[in-house]
C-alpha cells in the first residue's frame, strides 16, 4: 500500500494522482461529466471518491483501467462534498439539490436522506464514528442555501450549515436534526485579533471566478454585503470538526469564523454551546476551513488568494485563537485545503493551476503540483498503518 496518496481534480474534467515528493503525476482518471468539486479517500487508501455535477463515483486508487467502480446519480443538483465512514461500509454525499444521503456501498442506491431548507455547502463526520464501524454514526453538513443547522454531541452527527447563515446537526442513529444553531446571533470582534487589518472589500465574483478557472484573466470586483443581517454575507461555506470532537469551525461567505464545543457534562443537556466568533480578515469570500488533526491550528481559505493559519495553543480555549501567519504565493482564488495526518504539512488547491504544499511551521512552498486548468478540491491520505 502507497505511503501517501495526494490525488487532485478541478476544471479539466480529471483526477490526478500525485508523487507528492517528486511533484509527478503518475495517474490520471477521466470525470468527463463535469467539473470535480470533492475528492474523498478511504482510510485504507484503496478508493477514492469524486464528486461533480450531478454524480458521485467511486475509483480504485491503485488498479483498474480509469472507470468507475461505482457511479451515483440520484442527486439532483451539483454535489458538493464527499466523505467516508472509517471503515468505508458507507459514504455521505451532500448538494445543491438541498439534501443529504447516506450510501451504503454495497447497494445501488441511497438508503437515507435528509432534506433541508437550502443546498448544502459542506459535510464533516463526527470523529466518535470511527468506533463504530456498524453504525449510521453522526455526521456535519454544511449547505448553501438551509437557513437551519444542528450539532449533536456525543457520539456521531452530521452537521449542516446554509445560505441563510444557520447550521443544523442530524442524529443518524435517531434519523433526526437534533440541535440548531444561529451563528448570526454571535457578537463579532474587531477584524483579525492582534494584526489591526481591515477586511476592505471583497475579491471577484464567484461566477467571474469559475469563468476564469478554464481561461486566464482578471476577475472583476464586485463587493458581497458584510453585514451579519445580510443574507449572502450570512452565508456558510465550509465546516470543520476537531478529531477529538472539541471544537467545531465553520466559515461563512463574508469572512466570518464561528465556533462551538459540546455542552460540558453536568449541565443537563446535550449537543454544542456558542464558543467564539471573529471576523477573519480576509480581503474576499471564504471558501474552506479546516481544523488540523492535532487541533492546535485552523487554516481559512479565500477567494483573496491568501490562506490564513490561525493558532489554537490552549484547544479549545478561548481568546488564545490568533492569526499565525499568512500564506500568500497563490495567485488566484484558493478553494481547498487538507492537512497532513501529523499536522506538519498543508495541500492548498487553487484557481491559479496549481496545488501546493506547505510546511506549516516555516509558511513556505516546499512543492508545487501543475495542472492545465483551475484545481477546486485536494485530497491526502498519508497515515501510516
Amino acid at each position: 500500500m502507497s505511503a501517501v496518496v495526494l490525488a487532485t481534480a478541478g476544471y479539466d474534467h480529471k483526477i490526478r494522482f500525485w508523487e507528492a515528493s517528486r511533484e509527478k503525476c503518475t495517474r490520471v482518471l477521466k470525470y468527463p461529466e463535469s467539473q470535480v468539486n470533492a475528492l474523498a479517500i478511504t482510510n485504507d487508501k484503496q478508493y477514492i471518491a469524486a464528486v461533480g455535477n450531478p454524480h458521485a463515483k467511486i475509483f480504485e486508487v491503485h488498479h483498474g483501467e480509469g472507470s468507475p467502480i461505482r457511479s451515483y446519480d440520484a442527486h439532483g443538483g451539483n454535489v458538493t462534498c464527499v466523505g467516508f465512514q472509517c471503515d468505508a461500509k458507507w459514504m455521505y454525499t451532500a448538494s445543491e439539490d438541498k439534501t443529504i444521503k447516506i450510501w451504503d456501498l454495497r447497494a445501488p442506491r441511497w438508503q437515507r436522506q435528509y432534506e433541508c431548507p437550502a443546498g448544502v455547502n459542506s459535510v464533516a463526520l463526527h470523529p466518535n464514528q470511527a468506533n463504530q464501524a456498524s453504525a449510521y454514526s453522526r455526521l456535519i453538513v454544511s449547505s448553501p442555501s438551509s437557513s437551519s443547522s444542528c450539532f449533536s454531541s456525543s457520539s456521531g452527527d452530521l452537521v449542516s450549515g446554509d445560505q441563510a447563515g444557520h447550521l443544523r446537526i442530524w442524529d443518524l442513529q435517531a434519523n433526526a436534526c437534533s440541535q440548531e444553531l444561529t451563528p448570526a446571533d454571535y457578537d463579532f470582534l474587531d477584524p483579525t485579533p492582534g494584526t489591526g487589518e481591515s477586511t476592505g472589500s471583497m475579491g471577484g465574483s464567484i461566477d467571474d471566478e469559475l469563468a476564469a478557472g478554464q481561461a486566464s484573466g482578471q476577475a472583476s470586483s464586485r463587493p458581497l454585503p458584510r453585514h451579519a443581517g445580510d443574507a449572502g454575507a450570512r452565508a456558510i461555506r465550509s465546516v470543520s470538526m476537531a478529531s477529538d470532537g472539541s471544537l467545531i469551525a465553520a466559515t461563512s461567505h463574508s469572512g466570518r469564523i464561528f465556533t462551538w464545543r459540546p455542552m460540558a457534562a453536568g449541565n443537563g443537556g446535550t449537543g454544542y454551546v456558542r464558543f467564539a466568533a471573529i471576523d477573519s480578515g480576509h480581503h474576499g469570500y471564504l471558501t474552506k476551513c479546516v481544523l488540523s488533526p492535532d487541533v492546535s491550528r485552523l487554516i481559512t481559505c479565500s477567494s483573496d488568494k491568501t490562506v490564513r493559519v490561525w493558532s489554537l495553543p490552549g484547544g479549545a480555549t478561548w481568546p488564545s485563537f490568533q492569526l499565525e501567519k499568512t500564506l500568500a504565493q497563490h495567485t488566484r482564488w484558493v478553494w481547498d485545503a487538507c492537512f497532513s495526518a501529523d499536522s506538519a504539512y498543508l495541500v492548498t488547491a487553487s484557481s491559479d493551476w496549481t496545488a501546493r504544499l506547505w510546511d506549516v511551521h516555516t509558511g513556505e512552498v516546499i512543492r508545487h503540483y501543475a495542472a492545465p486548468m483551475a484545481v477546486t478540491c485536494v485530497a491526502l491520505n498519508d497515515a501510516s498503518g
